[in-house]
């Protein structure tokens, strides 16, 4: 579609930033991020939903069902 446009906003919280990406269909992604800039959360309208933890040295410790160790 001629002139279709992805809309991409941004929300300030407390410790915290939302980011909203809106395509051109309407279907919106929903992304949180701490006050680090590490990924909390993202979900997609309908279709997807993912969890993100880290660790106090800021290192990605599980992902949804997945989990990481580091040595």
């Amino acid at each position: 579609e001629e002139g279709a446009k992805t809309a991409i906003t941004y929300k300030e919280g407390d410790q915290s930033l939302v980011k909203e990406i809106r395509d051109p269909r309407g279907i919106a992604t929903i992304e949180i991020y701490n006050a680090h800039g590490l990924l909390l959360k993202k979900e997609i309208s309908g279709s997807l939903h993912e969890e993100f933890d880290y660790d106090a040295a800021l290192r990605l410790i599980r992902h949804d069902h997945l989990t990481f160790s580091y040595t």
